[in-house]
């Protein structure tokens, strides 16, 4: 089957699927399946995560306050289901970085390539780029929201189904939908 043909997904508003059911379904009909990445430092991150062992220590730095005990155990339980389904990976499941993160590797490409455009760079400063204006066009929408894993998720996977045309699945019923 061909890339035109192909029928994608975007996973909305987690990095991860909890249900095995709802994961099998979605990797039986859909070719491909989309998630987000929480990582802040992922240029490809479905390779990266291909290429991780099969096992991996995670350790906080810093005050192990409420939020930030929260935030660890989000990020366990990514690496958890990423490495369990570490087959699918590059096959059925993809991994898509967050969009303040895309945005800048998108720029740091451009500055070591062909060079970065002064007016892509002073849209960037304003807040102007097509990412930026998504995140805070779901910020505006959503202020009650201060998930910081959300916050990269939910945006990025509404524009990436937008920006793609991938149709957007989930099984949170207590987010917002656009």
């Amino acid at each position: 089957m061909s890339k035109e043909t192909s029928l994608c997904a975007m996973y909305y508003p987690d990095c991860r699927i909890t249900n095995a059911s709802n994961l099998a379904t979605f990797c039986l009909y859909f070719d491909e399946v989309h998630l987000i990445t929480p990582s802040d430092d992922a240029r490809d991150p479905t390779k990266y995560l291909k290429g991780l062992p099969t096992r991996v220590q995670i350790g906080l730095i810093g005050k192990t306050t409420p939020e930030a005990l929260k935030q660890g155990e989000a990020l366990a339980e990514f690496y958890r289901f990423a490495l369990t389904n570490k087959p699918l990976l590059g096959k059925v499941i993809f991994y898509e970085p967050h969009l303040l993160c895309s945005q800048v590797n998108r720029m740091l490409e451009k500055l070591h390539g062909e060079g970065l455009p002064a007016e892509e760079l002073l849209s960037l400063a304003r807040g102007e780029t097509p990412e930026m204006k998504a995140f805070n066009s779901f910020c505006e929408k959503h202020p009650k929201i201060s998930d910081e894993f959300l916050l990269r998720i939910a945006p990025t996977s509404l524009f990436l189904a937008k920006k793609n045309g991938w149709v957007l699945i989930g099984t949170v019923r207590t987010c917002p939908f656009p």
